[in-house]
């Protein structure tokens, strides 16, 4: 699948999903203090200078949130449909989802687009940078994650 099939969204730098996320994601185009180069190299030196991730170098959503000055909606499945998705990708907004890696443990993927039957999504664990069907995970996905303008109390896309 060419990476450049769902509007703007596209896998420009190789695969970082955070980074995708935010220069693809138009609730994400407010004011952010990153500026307008915002690639892997730029986020994590952004992100380690605001201490967004913990010891073990995990992301810590709240952190995020106070350093990129924006708010994110999480949802947990049975609390959101196809409907919501493609409602999402409307507003061009690329949820991030939880879903079983291949040995069953949690994994996280950029949500960005659907053809017919198939969601497609980035994956930053993924030997080339093309979207990967999200069947190969069981379309399974546990819960998503985006991003909105602070000043939104809820997205237009949530159910």
């Amino acid at each position: 699948m060419e990476a450049r099939c769902f509007g703007r969204f596209h896998l420009s730098h190789g695969g970082f999903w955070l980074s995708g996320h935010l220069s693809g994601s138009s609730s994400a185009n407010a004011e952010l203090p990153l500026g307008d180069d915002i690639n892997p190299k730029t986020l994590n030196q952004f992100f380690s200078a605001h201490q967004v991730y913990d010891a073990e170098g995990d992301l810590q959503w709240y952190a995020m949130e106070d350093a990129l000055q924006v708010s994110t909606v999480y949802l947990e499945s049975g609390n959101f449909s196809v409907e919501t998705l493609e409602n999402l990708w409307k507003e061009n907004i690329y949820p991030i989802a939880c879903v079983s890696g291949k040995h069953g443990n949690l994994h996280f993927v950029l949500l960005v687009g659907r053809t017919e039957n198939e969601n497609w999504c980035m994956d930053p664990m993924h030997a080339k940078p093309e979207l990967v069907p999200l069947s190969q995970y069981g379309n399974d996905i546990a819960s998503i994650r985006y991003l909105i303008e602070p000043s939104s109390s809820e997205s237009k896309a949530a159910d």
